[in-house]
């Protein structure tokens, strides 16, 4: 045939294929609206099943008011469509939902409808007369249109559309053999996520085609911001991936690429190999890049390999007079890694730096140094500076970010437990410290930072990142003093069954009193009888062993599984478990064997405290033992074991005193108010009123402790103020009205003022002026 080519389908005008899940459908409708709005804030709204309002997608436009978007997946075949009653039904829904939206878009798998598009318009015509919110339909059609304006979500959801439209590229520009020989191989494999390994291989053989240059440039580029995307975190932190891909700049299939761009990766290649440990390594990566031209300077390159050799002095010469940030973040890494945080924070606060002065690598250090001094506060309102660059460039801040939010509600003890990865025992982080709107402030920001930062786990391969957000989310939630019944009800249902419940079990035990663990348990069982337990196996069987009741069991478990438990538990360090599980269980000499051989890595504080423990294993005084500990340490962990053990001895003046110093360093309101009920307890009504006026927010927390008060203030004349704290629980807590109370403040007050009126009926005439002129004898 002759005449005009047919056009390739690229992704513009190739038919794209409805998602087959409704749960696809609502991800792409987030990402792409995301974008469409330009909102970091977009999200899902619940899950399938639970009461939306009907909204699945909502986000903030212009930063102030919602939209809200409903996600109506029909099925291909057999072919359904959306209907009138259809848009009917969830408009009246979205009547409902709070804190309600101004536009409202009902985005299908269905195809275009005249008919459909009509009825929106009338809808909102009607809506615009009572300023109600106007209404849209978006089809399958419509949504495919936008989607092909962001690559990045064609590549996650249609990598075969994504694969196809590179091959378009590169077939337009090569000679025919060519192209086939790229359309070949290509064919073996099997996903769009390994192009860039065929591409290698490509490259052989095309020799030095500009179409084939550029993609391998894409695709270095690509690999280089997907490295530093995924840098700090945990999971990543294994592998030098920037060493990697410098052996791949260094291929020499790149050879025709930008040399900026290889001298770029080889440089920051050079620098990781430097603090990895690798002299050899980087010093010939420094050589590799400098042999290339660019713009990028070798200074931060070769500081890091002076700091390796361990000439400090020099390293810091190298970059002290450079001012860009990259040179100021390497100033300030070398200044706290070798002459300590406060020098670090000084030099940065001489300098006028601000958190935008700095790189990724800098916050890094930045964000170190503040949590080294326990400053979560001082580092929330630092993080609350990153900028959208800094956020894009390295996702692991928002994540921190939102791991700051969670502990800064939480008791000061406890607040390291959010910062460590997912403990495996919450029991002590289940309430706020603070009032509840700040509470619910704080956990919205971390809501919202973990939301956005899911779908960025998922494109970026952070597997174990995912799940541990997931896990944050669940906390939040059953912190936050408005979610919390909606947060039970999501960890029941992921808790029903015992694959979902592994990674939910701490919070289950921690926070569901209806929690049976029997079912996890027999699953556990029966996989340690079928091939053994992998590791998420292992860390149920640990979490459900350290909340039982036989610590022997404890020991055990990790003794069997050691290899794998060192392997996965470094901060806490699995043996300090070993240790205090032993300890309980009466093997004393065993903890203390195990002590000795770790002693080297653990503080002096550490080893103190766990020398206490097997002393009380071994019949010392606990109270004894745990005050020598606290006035030897002054540590917050050693006041608590020793408030502890003098609850168990129920010495109820020394629980108040140590439990008011105990609230000095947690702030956290539980620990007043069992100072509070020591008084009680020993009957000192003085000391009680003296607690109550000092820490008055106990009277919002404790409605309890706020009515004895007011019986204390009434026994001890104040009735005045007895009157008023009476009043106050009438109106504001119900429950706890004490009718007796009021009755008495009444009798005394009307006796009061029965004897006060008595003595007023007679001082007018014991007191009463004489005039003159006045008669004597009256």
């Amino acid at each position: 045939m002759h005449g005009k080519k047919a056009a390739m389908p690229i992704p513009a005008t190739a038919q794209l294929s409805p998602p087959q899940s409704w749960e696809e459908f609502e991800s792409i409708c987030a990402d792409l609206y995301t974008r469409i709005w330009n909102d970091d804030g977009t999200q899902k709204h619940g899950r399938q099943g639970q009461p939306q309002g009907g909204v699945d997608v909502y986000g903030r436009p212009d930063g102030k008011h919602y939209v809200g978007v409903q996600c109506k997946q029909k099925s291909i075949w057999p072919p359904t469509h959306l209907t009138i009653a259809d848009i009917d039904e969830e408009v009246e829904k979205a009547k409902t939902w709070i804190p309600g939206v101004t536009h409202y878009i009902i985005a299908t798998t269905a195809p275009n409808d005249e008919k459909l598009q009509a009825h929106v318009r009338k809808l909102t015509k009607a809506h615009n007369k009572k300023e109600l919110f106007s209404v849209n339909v978006v089809s399958w059609d419509e949504l495919t249109r936008r989607l092909t304006s962001y690559p990045d979500l064609l590549r996650k959801y249609y990598p075969n559309i994504a694969t196809a439209d590179v091959v378009q590229e590169l077939t337009e520009s090569i000679p025919v053999k060519t192209a086939k020989l790229i359309l070949d191989q290509l064919r073996d494999f099997p996903s769009s996520a390994q192009i860039p390994r065929a591409a290698t291989d490509i490259a052989k053989a095309a020799g030095r085609e500009p179409a084939i240059v550029q993609a391998l440039e894409r695709d270095l580029s690509g690999r280089f911001v997907r490295a530093i995307r995924r840098s700090f975190f945990r999971e990543t932190n294994k592998v030098d991936e920037f060493e990697n891909l410098a052996d791949i700049a260094s291929e020499t299939q790149y050879e025709d690429v930008a040399p900026d761009l290889r001298r770029r990766i080889l440089l920051r290649a050079s620098r990781s190999a430097a603090v990895r440990g690798s002299l050899d390594k980087a010093e010939a990566l420094l050589g590799a890049a400098q042999a290339l031209p660019g713009k990028d300077s070798d200074v931060v390159a070769r500081a890091r390999i002076t700091e390796r050799r361990g000439d400090i002095d020099g390293a810091l010469a190298l970059v002290r007079d450079e001012n860009d940030a990259d040179a100021r973040s390497t100033v300030f890494n070398m200044l706290f890694k070798h002459r300590g945080g406060e020098t670090a924070l000084k030099w940065f606060l001489d300098e006028g730096l601000r958190l935008g002065h700095l790189t990724t690598n800098g916050v890094q250090t930045l964000t170190t140094a503040y949590l080294q001094k326990k400053d979560i506060d001082g580092l929330r309102s630092l993080l609350a500076e990153l900028t959208p660059s800094q956020l894009d460039e390295a996702p692991y801040f928002r994540l921190v970010r939102a791991m700051i939010a969670l502990a800064s509600v939480l008791p000061v003890p406890e607040r390291d437990l959010a910062l460590r990865g997912f403990p495996l025992d919450v029991t002590r982080a289940t309430h706020s410290i603070l009032d509840e709107a700040t509470t619910a402030s704080r956990l919205d920001e971390a809501l919202n930072d973990f939301a956005i930062f899911v779908p960025i786990a998922v494109e970026l391969e952070l597997r174990e990142a995912k799940r541990l957000v997931e896990s944050y989310i669940r906390w939040c939630e059953l912190l936050h003093p408005y979610r919390k019944d909606a947060g039970l009800k999501r960890l029941r249902e992921e808790t029903n069954d015992p694959k979902t419940a592994r990674g939910r079990l701490a919070l289950a035990l921690a926070f569901d009193r209806c929690f049976d663990p029997k079912p996890l348990e027999k699953y556990l069982a029966r996989r340690e009888e079928l091939g053994g337990l992998d590791d998420d196996d292992l860390h149920a069987s640990l979490v459900l062993k350290i909340h039982g009741e036989d610590p022997g069991a404890v020991a055990s478990l990790i003794a069997r599984h050691r290899t794998s438990f060192e392997a996965g538990y470094e901060d806490p360090p699995i043996f300090t478990i070993e240790i205090q599980a032993l300890a309980l269980a009466g093997e004393t000499s065993s903890a203390r064997i195990l002590m000795e051989k770790h002693i080297g890595e653990l503080t002096n504080e550490a080893v103190a405290g766990l020398e206490a423990l097997i002393a009380k294993a071994e019949g010392s005084d606990p109270v004894a033992e745990d005050l020598r500990v606290y006035q030897s340490s002054k540590t917050v962990e050693a006041l608590r074991a020793l408030v502890m053990s003098l609850a168990r001895k129920k010495d109820h003046r020394a629980i108040a005193k140590y439990s008011e110093e105990l609230y000095e360093q947690t702030s956290d309101p539980n620990d007043i108010a069992r100072a509070a009920q020591a008084y009680i307890f020993l009957g000192d009504g003085y000391e009680f009123i003296r607690i109550i006026e000092t820490y008055p927010f106990l009277q919002d927390r404790e409605p309890g402790l706020t009515h004895r008060y007011a019986w204390d203030l009434f026994r001890t004349g104040r009735q005045t103020d007895a009157r008023k704290v009476a009043d106050r629980l009438a109106n504001f807590v119900p429950s706890q009205r004490d009718l007796q109370l009021e009755i008495a403040i009444a009798i005394e007050s009307w006796e009061d003022c029965m004897q006060r009126a008595h003595v007023a009926a007679f001082t007018p005439v014991l007191r009463r002026p004489r005039h003159a002129g006045a008669r004597r004898d009256r």
